[in-house]
């Protein structure tokens, strides 16, 4: 017995015409990735996230796996397709757990990523702001000073500039 099971007859004109809402398909192509199921999929996948990620052990996460394979086939009624020549198969058990797996670790590490993204662009910002923050009292200090010093003098240290008139000849 092999790991697939033929379940769609390729037609040469329209090889997708037989597949369903829920169908998943296999594949890196815009076809599969646009395909109403794929997008069902990856709403799937980002809602149990949350879940995947909170899985302390390996046993969690691959129980999670197996409970959302049998929630897709048996609730929605999907189907895990692939295709093969002019014809697609059906994965079987493991396969489909395969890239359930596979889907959730990849945006678990995209979420990680972004969060790390988001956290280092928010450091910056904030040392952006404490030197900011540090020219300013900087300024003001030495302002201070200056005050300071002016105050403790008598008589200003600076004289005023002389200021010339002339005298239009009429």
């Amino acid at each position: 017995m092999t790991a697939y099971s033929t379940i769609i007859a390729g037609n040469h004109q329209n090889t997708y015409e037989n597949l369903g809402p829920y169908d998943i398909l296999c594949g890196r192509c815009k076809t599969s990735f646009n395909h109403v199921g794929n997008r069902r999929f990856r709403i799937t996948i980002t809602m149990n996230i949350p879940k995947y990620l909170s899985a302390k052990s390996r046993h969690e996460k691959s129980a999670l796996i197996i409970s959302i394979v049998r929630m897709l086939r048996d609730e929605a009624g999907a189907r895990f397709l692939k295709k093969k020549g002019k014809e697609f198969i059906e994965l079987n058990e493991k396969q489909a757990r395969e890239k359930v797996g596979h889907a959730l670790r990849d945006l678990a590490v995209q979420q990680q990523q972004s969060t790390m993204a988001e956290f280092m662009k928010q450091q910056k910002q904030e040392q952006k702001q404490e030197a900011r923050v540090s020219k300013n009292i900087d300024f003001l200090e030495c302002l201070d000073d200056l005050f300071t010093m002016c105050e403790a003098q008598d008589e200003p240290s600076f004289e005023p500039l002389p200021v010339f008139y002339t005298a239009k000849k009429a």
